[in-house]
Protein backbone atom coordinates (compact mmCIF):
# COMPACT_ATOMS: atom_id res chain seq x y z
CA UNK A 1 0.00 0.00 0.00
CA UNK A 2 2.11 2.99 1.05
CA UNK A 3 4.46 1.39 -2.38
CA UNK A 4 1.78 2.03 -4.61
CA UNK A 5 1.34 5.71 -3.02
CA UNK A 6 4.85 6.58 -3.52
CA UNK A 7 4.77 5.63 -7.10
CA UNK A 8 1.43 7.97 -7.11
CA UNK A 9 3.31 10.25 -6.27
CA UNK A 10 5.99 9.94 -8.45
CA UNK A 11 3.58 10.12 -11.13
CA UNK A 12 2.16 12.88 -10.20
CA UNK A 13 5.50 14.81 -9.46
CA UNK A 14 6.87 13.66 -13.31
CA UNK A 15 3.42 15.01 -14.72
CA UNK A 16 3.72 18.17 -13.20
CA UNK A 17 6.84 18.74 -14.30
CA UNK A 18 5.93 17.92 -17.41
CA UNK A 19 3.19 19.72 -17.90
CA UNK A 20 5.32 22.95 -16.29
CA UNK A 21 7.92 22.34 -18.62
CA UNK A 22 5.38 22.44 -21.61
CA UNK A 23 4.03 25.29 -20.15
CA UNK A 24 7.37 27.49 -19.68
CA UNK A 25 8.07 26.17 -23.66
CA UNK A 26 5.15 27.17 -24.94
CA UNK A 27 5.22 30.43 -23.37
CA UNK A 28 9.19 31.26 -24.69
CA UNK A 29 7.44 30.08 -28.32
CA UNK A 30 4.71 32.71 -28.35
CA UNK A 31 6.16 35.35 -27.14
CA UNK A 32 9.32 35.06 -29.86
CA UNK A 33 6.38 34.63 -32.47
CA UNK A 34 5.27 38.51 -31.03
CA UNK A 35 2.82 37.83 -28.64
CA UNK A 36 2.33 40.43 -26.59
CA UNK A 37 5.51 42.36 -28.59
CA UNK A 38 3.35 43.57 -31.54
CA UNK A 39 5.67 45.18 -34.37
CA UNK A 40 4.86 46.34 -38.09
CA UNK A 41 7.27 45.76 -41.36
CA UNK A 42 6.88 47.90 -44.25
CA UNK A 43 6.47 45.20 -46.66
CA UNK A 44 8.53 47.09 -49.73
CA UNK A 45 11.06 49.15 -49.64
CA UNK A 46 11.06 52.47 -51.04
CA UNK A 47 13.51 54.10 -53.90
CA UNK A 48 13.60 57.69 -54.80
CA UNK A 49 12.91 56.68 -58.88
CA UNK A 50 9.67 55.68 -57.37
CA UNK A 51 6.65 56.59 -55.32
CA UNK A 52 5.91 55.15 -52.18
CA UNK A 53 4.17 52.06 -51.67
CA UNK A 54 0.33 52.47 -51.25
CA UNK A 55 -1.63 55.81 -50.96
CA UNK A 56 -0.94 56.88 -47.58
CA UNK A 57 -0.11 59.96 -45.42
CA UNK A 58 3.40 59.67 -47.26
CA UNK A 59 2.10 60.14 -50.69
CA UNK A 60 0.54 63.04 -49.68
CA UNK A 61 3.20 64.77 -47.77
CA UNK A 62 5.89 64.05 -50.65
CA UNK A 63 3.93 65.56 -53.29
CA UNK A 64 5.67 68.59 -55.06
CA UNK A 65 4.31 71.29 -54.09
CA UNK A 66 3.63 72.53 -57.55
CA UNK A 67 0.71 70.30 -57.62
CA UNK A 68 -0.67 71.81 -54.46
CA UNK A 69 0.05 75.27 -55.75
CA UNK A 70 -2.09 74.47 -59.20
CA UNK A 71 -4.64 72.90 -57.32
CA UNK A 72 -4.78 69.44 -59.53
CA UNK A 73 -2.43 66.23 -59.75
CA UNK A 74 0.57 66.81 -62.18
CA UNK A 75 3.65 64.91 -62.88
CA UNK A 76 5.21 63.86 -59.72
CA UNK A 77 8.29 63.28 -60.98
CA UNK A 78 10.55 66.04 -61.40
CA UNK A 79 13.40 66.95 -64.00
CA UNK A 80 16.50 64.03 -62.53
CA UNK A 81 13.59 60.85 -62.36
CA UNK A 82 13.11 61.58 -58.71
CA UNK A 83 10.18 62.00 -56.64
CA UNK A 84 11.35 64.21 -54.26
CA UNK A 85 14.14 65.90 -54.80
CA UNK A 86 16.92 66.55 -52.57
CA UNK A 87 17.04 70.27 -51.53
CA UNK A 88 17.94 70.00 -47.93
CA UNK A 89 21.30 68.96 -46.17
CA UNK A 90 20.10 70.64 -42.78
CA UNK A 91 17.31 68.67 -40.05
CA UNK A 92 14.17 70.95 -40.09
CA UNK A 93 12.48 71.05 -35.96
CA UNK A 94 9.09 71.49 -36.16
CA UNK A 95 7.40 69.09 -33.75
CA UNK A 96 9.61 67.46 -31.18
CA UNK A 97 8.53 64.48 -28.65
CA UNK A 98 11.47 62.93 -27.59
CA UNK A 99 14.94 63.02 -28.49
CA UNK A 100 16.53 60.41 -26.57
CA UNK A 101 19.14 59.20 -29.24
CA UNK A 102 22.43 58.30 -27.78
CA UNK A 103 24.12 61.53 -29.21
CA UNK A 104 27.60 60.53 -29.01
CA UNK A 105 27.50 58.82 -32.37
CA UNK A 106 26.96 61.94 -34.39
CA UNK A 107 29.57 64.17 -36.04
CA UNK A 108 28.23 67.27 -34.71
CA UNK A 109 31.48 68.78 -35.41
CA UNK A 110 29.82 68.17 -39.01
CA UNK A 111 27.87 71.91 -40.16
CA UNK A 112 25.08 69.84 -41.28
CA UNK A 113 23.99 68.69 -38.26
CA UNK A 114 25.34 71.18 -35.95
CA UNK A 115 22.56 73.76 -36.72
CA UNK A 116 18.81 73.00 -36.83
CA UNK A 117 15.92 75.41 -37.52
CA UNK A 118 12.50 75.30 -35.65
CA UNK A 119 9.22 76.66 -35.28
CA UNK A 120 6.81 77.31 -32.07
CA UNK A 121 3.47 78.09 -31.90
CA UNK A 122 2.33 79.72 -28.83
CA UNK A 123 -1.35 79.23 -27.58
CA UNK A 124 -1.44 80.70 -23.93
CA UNK A 125 -0.29 83.24 -22.03
CA UNK A 126 1.07 86.97 -23.20
CA UNK A 127 2.25 85.39 -26.52
CA UNK A 128 -1.04 83.67 -27.81
CA UNK A 129 -1.23 83.26 -31.44
CA UNK A 130 2.69 84.43 -31.87
CA UNK A 131 4.84 82.12 -34.39
CA UNK A 132 8.24 82.47 -33.23
CA UNK A 133 10.64 80.84 -35.33
CA UNK A 134 14.32 79.16 -33.81
CA UNK A 135 17.74 78.24 -34.03
CA UNK A 136 19.49 75.52 -32.51
CA UNK A 137 22.95 75.12 -32.57
CA UNK A 138 24.75 72.22 -31.36
CA UNK A 139 28.58 72.57 -30.08
CA UNK A 140 30.84 70.41 -30.78
CA UNK A 141 31.10 68.93 -27.46
CA UNK A 142 27.70 67.70 -27.31
CA UNK A 143 26.19 65.96 -25.44
CA UNK A 144 28.17 67.12 -22.79
CA UNK A 145 27.70 70.64 -23.09
CA UNK A 146 24.12 71.81 -23.90
CA UNK A 147 22.72 73.07 -27.33
CA UNK A 148 21.77 76.97 -28.00
CA UNK A 149 18.82 77.95 -28.40
CA UNK A 150 17.61 81.64 -30.61
CA UNK A 151 14.72 83.23 -31.22
CA UNK A 152 15.09 84.26 -35.23
CA UNK A 153 11.89 86.76 -34.26
CA UNK A 154 11.91 90.19 -32.35
CA UNK A 155 11.14 89.19 -28.96
CA UNK A 156 10.70 91.02 -25.70
CA UNK A 157 11.20 88.22 -23.08
CA UNK A 158 13.28 87.77 -19.65
CA UNK A 159 14.87 84.73 -20.57
CA UNK A 160 15.82 86.43 -24.45
CA UNK A 161 18.45 88.33 -25.24
CA UNK A 162 17.36 91.61 -27.04
CA UNK A 163 20.65 91.54 -28.90
CA UNK A 164 20.80 88.01 -30.94
CA UNK A 165 17.73 86.20 -29.50
CA UNK A 166 19.72 83.80 -27.23
CA UNK A 167 17.38 81.92 -24.75
CA UNK A 168 18.46 81.23 -21.49
CA UNK A 169 18.54 77.42 -20.66
CA UNK A 170 20.20 77.86 -16.80
CA UNK A 171 17.32 78.22 -14.80
CA UNK A 172 16.01 74.47 -16.14
CA UNK A 173 19.56 73.53 -16.48
CA UNK A 174 22.13 75.21 -14.58
CA UNK A 175 24.62 72.13 -15.62
CA UNK A 176 23.95 69.92 -18.60
CA UNK A 177 23.81 66.71 -17.80
CA UNK A 178 25.06 64.23 -20.43
CA UNK A 179 22.14 61.63 -20.77
CA UNK A 180 20.07 63.00 -18.43
CA UNK A 181 18.83 66.40 -19.98
CA UNK A 182 18.12 66.21 -23.82
CA UNK A 183 16.88 68.20 -26.38
CA UNK A 184 13.07 67.82 -26.36
CA UNK A 185 13.35 68.77 -22.43
CA UNK A 186 14.94 71.87 -23.62
CA UNK A 187 12.49 72.56 -26.23
CA UNK A 188 9.59 71.84 -23.48
CA UNK A 189 11.20 74.37 -20.87
CA UNK A 190 11.17 76.87 -24.07
CA UNK A 191 7.53 76.24 -24.63
CA UNK A 192 7.04 76.91 -21.00
CA UNK A 193 8.71 79.78 -20.51
CA UNK A 194 5.60 81.98 -22.20
CA UNK A 195 3.15 80.84 -19.28
CA UNK A 196 2.59 82.99 -16.36
CA UNK A 197 3.54 80.55 -13.80
CA UNK A 198 7.02 80.06 -15.29
CA UNK A 199 7.53 83.54 -15.87
CA UNK A 200 6.51 84.70 -11.94
CA UNK A 201 9.00 81.92 -10.77
CA UNK A 202 12.09 83.58 -12.09
CA UNK A 203 14.67 85.90 -10.64
CA UNK A 204 16.52 88.47 -11.50
CA UNK A 205 19.78 86.19 -11.83
CA UNK A 206 17.54 84.03 -14.32
CA UNK A 207 17.07 86.29 -16.96
CA UNK A 208 19.13 87.81 -19.81
CA UNK A 209 16.94 90.79 -20.24
CA UNK A 210 16.35 92.65 -17.13
CA UNK A 211 14.35 94.93 -18.06
CA UNK A 212 12.05 92.83 -19.60
CA UNK A 213 11.71 91.20 -15.82
CA UNK A 214 11.57 94.35 -14.20
CA UNK A 215 8.96 95.68 -16.54
CA UNK A 216 6.72 91.87 -15.79
CA UNK A 217 7.29 92.46 -11.99
CA UNK A 218 6.07 95.98 -12.16
CA UNK A 219 4.13 97.31 -14.85
CA UNK A 220 2.42 94.09 -16.41
CA UNK A 221 0.07 95.79 -18.43
CA UNK A 222 2.54 97.39 -20.42
CA UNK A 223 4.40 94.26 -20.36
CA UNK A 224 1.23 92.05 -22.21
CA UNK A 225 1.12 95.34 -24.56
CA UNK A 226 4.84 94.45 -25.89
CA UNK A 227 4.31 91.06 -25.68
CA UNK A 228 1.00 91.26 -28.33
CA UNK A 229 3.60 93.46 -30.02
CA UNK A 230 5.37 90.53 -30.45
CA UNK A 231 2.60 88.80 -31.31
CA UNK A 232 1.67 90.80 -34.10
CA UNK A 233 5.13 91.55 -35.72
CA UNK A 234 5.71 87.45 -36.00
CA UNK A 235 2.29 87.31 -38.03
CA UNK A 236 3.13 90.01 -40.40
CA UNK A 237 3.56 88.74 -43.89
CA UNK A 238 6.88 90.27 -44.14
CA UNK A 239 8.04 88.03 -40.94
CA UNK A 240 5.91 85.30 -41.05
CA UNK A 241 6.70 84.51 -45.00
CA UNK A 242 10.32 85.56 -45.27
CA UNK A 243 13.23 83.54 -45.45
CA UNK A 244 15.39 83.78 -42.37
CA UNK A 245 18.70 82.89 -44.24
CA UNK A 246 20.02 81.18 -47.18
CA UNK A 247 20.50 77.37 -44.69
CA UNK A 248 17.13 77.98 -43.29
CA UNK A 249 14.56 75.13 -45.04
CA UNK A 250 11.38 76.68 -43.08
CA UNK A 251 9.81 79.59 -45.01
CA UNK A 252 6.24 79.66 -44.54
CA UNK A 253 4.12 80.81 -47.89
CA UNK A 254 0.56 81.81 -48.32
CA UNK A 255 -2.04 79.45 -49.01
CA UNK A 256 -5.57 80.70 -50.29
CA UNK A 257 -8.96 79.13 -48.16
CA UNK A 258 -9.64 76.67 -51.22
CA UNK A 259 -6.09 75.60 -50.97
CA UNK A 260 -6.24 75.49 -47.56
CA UNK A 261 -9.42 72.86 -47.95
CA UNK A 262 -7.85 70.95 -50.18
CA UNK A 263 -4.64 70.17 -48.46
CA UNK A 264 -6.85 69.42 -45.13
CA UNK A 265 -9.36 67.09 -47.71
CA UNK A 266 -6.21 65.08 -48.87
CA UNK A 267 -4.36 65.13 -45.70
CA UNK A 268 -7.81 63.70 -44.24
CA UNK A 269 -8.31 60.97 -46.87
CA UNK A 270 -4.71 59.63 -47.12
CA UNK A 271 -5.14 59.11 -42.95
CA UNK A 272 -8.53 57.31 -43.17
CA UNK A 273 -6.80 54.86 -45.80
CA UNK A 274 -3.72 54.67 -43.27
CA UNK A 275 -5.75 53.69 -40.92
CA UNK A 276 -7.89 50.93 -42.98
CA UNK A 277 -4.36 49.78 -43.51
CA UNK A 278 -3.43 49.18 -39.98
CA UNK A 279 -6.14 47.78 -39.29
CA UNK A 280 -6.42 45.10 -41.99
CA UNK A 281 -2.58 44.67 -40.68
CA UNK A 282 -4.26 44.10 -37.35
CA UNK A 283 -6.79 41.23 -38.74
CA UNK A 284 -4.15 39.38 -40.90
CA UNK A 285 -2.54 38.53 -37.38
Amino acid sequence: MNKNSSNGAISQLTVLFLFTFWLLGTSVYIFSRGFLLSRFELPNLSSAKSLPVGNTIDHCLFFQTTEFQNGSEQTLLNATGKWIAPQFDRAIVLIVDALLTDSKNIAFNNKKFSVWYGCVFVHSGLWNNAVFKLKIIFPQEYPYESPKIYFLNKIFHPLVKESDGEFNLKPQFPTWKVYEDYLFLALAFLKDSFNNYLLSTLTLDDCFNTEAYSLYRNDLTKFAEIAQSNVRDSLTPSTLYRSESSDCPIVFSHLSDSEHESIKKKIHESVQKSSLHIKKQYRDL
